[in-house]
């Protein structure tokens, strides 16, 4: 209600910038809500990257968290169109008094004040626009653009990612109804497009959601512990490692988890052997996609099949493999390589990049 009182509405773009917490959930929910557009800008970012993103994604509003407020206060000035500052509360540093008043920032507690809590919202639509940026690591980022409706297929659950099943929209929330909900950890930051669709994909389910502001390894454990986990999504390595050399250390009780998941980075066999030893009755799953592609294809791991080099997964419905002539492989072909791509749910393109869209989205 606070947005839609500034003027704030369909197609428009609203950056959060901030670590995970309760705050950047609502915030989320909130701009799907009344079907404006999310910008997730990466809080590593230093000013010239933000001056890019601000820029490209044409943000008409920025709600971030009160630590960034240094940043925010010398990039504001280069950006007449952003009319609407919301600031957080500081996640973990409650104390944080940084000022916001050079760009009239507008504090979480005040924006949300006397707003009404009725569900009074014109429903949205298939064809709603979703933006997520990549990492950048190829240059500046990109902001890949979906239809709500393809990155629910592709990232959400709306395709059973183990049976390929293509699921009705209440599907989600009726299995959770029925009682088949779990706790979930999703390791990873909302600002990273896999942890963001980790987080929704729980919701639409109905599961218990944990999130922490941070990667910290011990912290983990003891959320672990202490809040009976039974799912965790990590990043490969570079989570993996950290927290089996942790759990090895300490004395921690694991008993709950019943799946590990991994995806958007390599999750070695030396690391994925320590925590199978760890954790012999637990599922270990390896998946592969992209924001350009969404899922793309899972598979569960056991002693078994780690012992090549790589992950070993199934193709997710609706990917293929090319050839260097872009021409579907005959998966009978064994030993053929190619490159992973998929059809049918697919991205609208990248955001104001007609060039390198038409690189990337072929037909």
């Amino acid at each position: 209600h606070f947005l839609t009182s500034r003027g704030i509405g369909v197609g428009d773009h609203v950056g959060i910038y901030a670590k995970n917490s309760i705050e950047h959930v609502v915030a989320l929910l909130a701009i799907f809500k009344i079907r404006a557009v999310a910008i997730n800008v990466n809080y590593r970012y230093v000013e010239a990257e933000l001056n890019y993103l601000f820029d490209n994604s044409d943000m008409v509003a920025l709600i971030h968290e009160r630590g960034y407020a240094p940043l925010v206060s010398r990039t504001m000035p280069n950006h007449p169109a952003i009319k609407t500052v919301v600031v957080m509360p500081e996640t973990g540093e409650p104390d944080c008094d940084a000022d916001v008043s050079s760009y009239d920032g507008v504090l979480w507690a005040d924006a949300v004040a006397g707003q009404s809590a009725e569900r009074d919202f014109a429903p949205g639509s298939n064809d709603d626009v979703y933006i997520v940026y990549t990492g950048g690591t190829t240059g500046y980022p990109k902001g890949v653009m979906w239809r709500h409706e393809d990155f629910w297929r592709v990232l959400c659950g709306g395709i059973d990612f183990m049976t390929g099943e293509r699921l009705e929209e209440f599907d989600q929330a009726n299995k959770a109804l029925a009682g088949d909900s779990l706790v979930s950890f999703p390791l990873a930051p909302l600002m990273h497009g896999g942890a963001q669709s980790a987080l929704l994909m729980h919701l639409f389910g109905g599961h218990m959601t944990i999130l922490a502001p941070k990667f910290d390894a011990a912290d983990a454990w003891q959320t672990i512990e202490r809040e009976k986990v039974q799912l965790i999504f990590m990043t490969g390595d570079a989570m993996a490692r950290p927290l089996i050399e942790e759990f090895e250390r300490g004395s921690y009780d694991g008993s709950s988890l019943v799946a590990v998941a991994s995806s958007a980075a390599i999750f070695s066999r030396p690391v994925k052997e320590r925590w199978m030893a760890a954790f012999p009755n637990a599922f270990f799953t390896d998946s592969v996609g992209s924001s350009e592609t969404g899922f793309q294809g899972t598979g569960l791991q056991d002693t078994e099949n780690i012992k090549g080099e790589g992950c070993v997964v199934a193709l997710g419905v609706e990917s293929v493999l090319l050839d260097e002539d872009n021409q579907v492989i005959d998966l009978s072909n064994v030993g053929a390589i190619g490159r992973m791509a998929r059809s049918g749910s697919v991205p609208l393109g990248y955001y104001k990049d007609e060039v390198k869209s038409a690189q990337t989205f072929i037909t």
